[in-house]
């Protein structure tokens, strides 16, 4: 079994694309969650909005679609009813609730990559496909942009070091590697390593937080992301 590190410094450039159809849309990007002074206002369509129940705000997809989120960090979905705008801020695509945010974990980080996939959309937004307004806030999600690309620009040296890390996660694919890194740099300061491996002629990518000097600073930082990565372990960078 051959393996190599990289140290991830920025961003690699890579490109993928979000497929929409009449029946199929999948789209990338970052959820973030309602704080709680929302709690009680009014939603976009009319409805008060709670932390209990599972409901979300998306741009563009029409009110009451329902769709599955999936945190790609721990691979934990939610269902949830769209039924709000939003979110604003750059980069983000989903809005969840605090309730939803809780099913797939990441409260304490408040941001993550995630896939939202839709599961079934109001029936009488299926007919009305032609005489949509585009600039409207009730958009059919057929209105929204057919091929959206995910393009990270990355700067990347192998290496070979010394000390500590804490591995928290493997991909196959390398299109999950990337949108994983990405919500990691974001939400960590701390260099991000990738450990890949050759095993039966298959690539395995490893994400590897860290250098520290000991295994104490190492357990540590373990411990402060277990909560999230329940699966993280430390790892010894100078053992083969």
């Amino acid at each position: 079994m051959q393996k190599f590190l990289i140290i991830i410094t920025s961003v690699l450039l890579f490109s993928f694309t979000n497929v929409l159809s009449q029946n199929n849309y999948t789209q990338y990007g970052l959820a973030s969650f309602y704080a709680d002074k929302f709690e009680g206002h009014i939603t976009a369509n009319g409805e008060k909005y709670s932390h209990s129940k599972l409901t979300a705000a998306h741009l563009n997809m029409p009110f009451n679609t329902i769709v599955k989120v999936t945190n790609l960090s721990n691979n934990k979905s939610v269902i949830v009813r769209i039924n709000d705008r939003g979110p604003y801020e750059k980069d983000r695509i989903i809005d969840l609730s605090k309730s939803a945010a809780k099913k797939i974990n990441f409260i304490e980080v408040g941001l993550t990559q995630v896939k939202v996939e839709i599961v079934d959309f109001p029936k009488n937004e299926t007919t009305k496909n032609n005489n949509i307004n585009k600039n409207s806030g009730n958009n059919n999600y057929q209105s929204y942009v057919k091929n959206t690309k995910e393009i990270y620009e990355f700067s990347s040296n192998k290496t070979n070091i010394n000390g500590f890390g804490v591995q928290i996660a493997s991909y196959k694919e390398l299109s999950n590697l990337m949108r994983i890194c990405d919500s990691l740099k974001n939400v960590y300061n701390k260099k991000i390593y990738i450990q890949v491996s050759n095993i039966n002629e298959n690539k395995l990518y490893r994400i590897i937080l860290g250098n520290f000097t000991d295994t104490k600073k190492a357990e540590f930082f373990k411990n402060s992301i277990q909560n999230k990565y329940p699966d993280c372990f430390i790892v010894n960078f100078g053992k083969n």
